[in-house]
Order: structure tokens, then sequence, then C-alpha cells
């Protein structure tokens, strides 16, 4: 852990830039909204998005409420055995691994979490074991519920192995490869269909990338349910790099999810980098989260949840009252929270600071070199958590 506060490398490049006189290019099909925000403040000449609007390609939204519980929908299927009967190759990209991504007892509704750190578990077919995807610890499923005794523990959710499990049941005869941290490279020979992560687009060669005629997205809305404000923007940058994807194909694009309103997957979908910049910058303006403030998280870890608690709100009332009074809310101070994660073995207690834009950096020296040493300091978080 480091006492040194971390920034963010686009703007460290932008000043040495800036002082050194050098070009600066920042190329993006989909870029940060902060970053674009401030590239149209400050640079008078048109900015361009290098990915062009509305580009060609058929792109297809499923909406999944009303299927079963299945990771492959009906129309997906369809598409996937028309392409199979063709002799094409296909690509289903899932960002979760393992087999079931929620465990827990149906009596109690007791949740399965690593002891470790607190991180669900996922439970991976290949190794019959529960894995925590954070701290990599390992156990096998119980027979019984640790909290009601009951012997009725089920396995929900679904990952990479998941779906190639539904694949092969459903296409028996087709040749399938899993690319994801658990299995990162392909076969030597080019399979029928292909699911992977994001470990895809640093795994498959071009060569074989040429030969995929459909890409397939199993779910869309992963990220969006994490409580963070860049969830949207992410969301929307890992649909257009698979768009593009697509595109680079001319291939047929689908992508299944349980949001097809959401404005970052309908954005996606129809390469419309602007009209989801607006409509994520409004948000942002709302609740007053960058580019509308500058944000600093202060970290600690505790070897229990109480001390924690009770350190990270003595830090928030002092900070708090200093920020009031003496920086007349100029700064900004959010009460403390707990990750939902423990990190080796500890509580990650957090605070979040706002400032305005553009920032006082004196005034934020000041009123963080009272910190106490054991809490680190990170400018401009890329989350929350």
């Amino acid at each position: 852990e480091q006492r040194h506060p971390q920034w963010d490398a686009a703007r460290a490049a932008k000043i040495v830039s800036q002082e050194t006189g050098a070009r600066l290019i920042f190329a993006s099909p989909a870029p940060s909204v902060e970053r674009y925000y401030f590239l149209k403040k400050d640079n008078p000449l048109p900015q361009r998005i290098i990915l062009q609007e509305n580009p060609q390609g058929e792109v297809t939204l499923i909406d999944i409420k009303n299927e079963s519980q299945k990771a492959i929908s009906h129309s997906l299927e369809q598409r996937t055995a028309a392409a199979l009967e063709q002799k094409q190759k296909v690509l289903l990209f899932l960002n979760r691994r393992g087999n079931a991504t929620a465990i827990f007892c149906q009596d109690c509704k007791y949740s399965f979490t690593c002891q470790n750190c607190e991180s669900p578990l996922v439970y991976h077919q290949s190794k019959k074991m529960l894995i925590c995807h954070y701290c990599a610890q390992q156990q096998n499923i119980p027979l019984f519920c640790p909290k009601c005794k009951s012997p009725e523990i089920v396995l929900r959710g679904k990952g990479t192995e998941k779906v190639v499990e539904e694949l092969r049941a459903l296409f028996p005869s087709a040749s399938l490869a899993k690319i994801d941290l658990d299995s990162p490279y392909l076969p030597k020979e080019m399979p029928d269909i292909i699911v992977g992560t994001q470990l895809i687009f640093s795994s498959l060669p071009t060569l074989l990338m040429a030969q995929i005629k459909l890409v397939g997205v199993i779910s869309a809305d992963t990220i969006l349910n994490i409580p963070d404000y860049t969830s949207h923007e992410r969301t929307f940058q890992m649909l257009m790099e698979i768009r593009l994807l697509a595109q680079t194909n001319n291939v047929p694009l689908l992508i299944q999810t349980y949001r097809p309103e959401n404005y970052a997957i309908t954005c996606a979908a129809a390469g419309d980098y602007q009209t989801f910049y607006r409509q994520e910058l409004q948000e942002r303006q709302k609740f007053s989260y960058p580019p509308f403030s500058h944000l600093i998280k202060l970290n600690c870890l505790f070897k229990t949840k109480n001390k924690g608690e009770k350190d990270a709100f003595l830090l928030y009332q002092t900070l708090d009252k200093e920020a009031k009074n003496v920086y007349n809310e100029r700064i900004g101070v959010l009460p403390p929270f707990c990750s939902d994660r423990k990190i080796k073995g500890q509580y990650q207690w957090l605070i979040l600071i706002k400032s305005p834009v553009p920032p006082d950096h004196q005034d934020l020296h000041k009123f963080l070199d009272k910190l106490p040493i054991k809490w680190n300091i990170e400018v401009d978080p890329e989350s929350l958590s």
C-alpha cells in the first residue's frame, strides 16, 4: 500500500505535453466522459471520435426478461444454429468466469462468500470447487448450510463455464473453446464456437478474428448492476469494444439484456457516442460527479469492521467540520462506507472528498496534510469501491 497520491496517467501526460510542447493524442472508440468533456472545453478545435456515428452492421437487442433461466435465449440459439449450418464461426462474450455466480441456501437465503475477503464465491465445474475471483481462495461446496444446517444449497447465475455447458447440450456436434483466465489459450484448430471474457480481445489473433461470422453478448448488464457512478460508462465502453470487433468483420451482433431501454445499451447498439455523452453528462451533473467535481478517495484497511467504522467516522467528523468551518464548504466530505470485499483479509473503509473544478490545490494540500499516516490518498479514482 502506497502513501503517495496516485494520479491519472492521461492527466499527467497532458501536463507533460503542456510543459514540453509535445503533441498529445487520445484515441478511443468510447473515451471517458470526463476526459472528453475537458478536451472539448480546453481545445477549440473540433474533436473527433475514432468510430463513425451509426456505423454499418446489424445490431440486435434481445430482451431476456421473459426468457427462461438459461444463458442462451431462443433468438441467439436460432442465429447460432443458422451460422453453424453454414459452417460459420461464432463468438459469444460474457465477462464472468465460472459456472454459477451465486451460491446460497434455499431455506434461509444465506449467501456463501469468501472467508478471506467476503466477496461472492463462484462455482467452477471444472475444479468442482467454490473459488473467490478476488483473492483466489478455494473451498469445497458444503453439504449443509453453516447457518441453518439445511442441505438445500442452490447454485444460480451464469459464467463462461455455464454457457459452454449449455452450448454442448444445444449443439453436441459443434467444437467449443473457452477463453478466460482459467483457460487463456485457444486450441490449435479454430473451434466452431468461442465463449470468452474480455481476454478475447488480446488472445485472438487478427487472422482468427476474421473467421468469426456472428458475435453475441450473453449479458450486457453485469457492470450496470455495480453501484458506481462510472457503471454506465464502463458498460458503454465494453459494448463499443465488442461492436467494433463485429463492425470490423461486418458481421451481426446480438446483445442479450434485461434492460434494453437503458441509454448505455441503446447508444452502444447504435454506435452513438454523442447521445450517450450528453445523457451521461446530465446524470453526473445532477449528482455532482466528475467532470462537475474533483474526486479524491481516502482508504484504509482494518483488521475488524467495528474498529474501521469507529476510526473512519471519527476522521469523517473531523474533516467535515473543517470543510464547513475553515473552507466554507468549498470542499465536501461524504460519509464513510465499507467496501463490499476485504483486501488481504482486512476491511477497507473509504471516504470520498469532492471539490470544485478546477480544484484549489493549495486548499486541498492543506486539508489533506493533517490526514493520519495510515490513510491512503487516491486522486481522480477510477471507481468508488
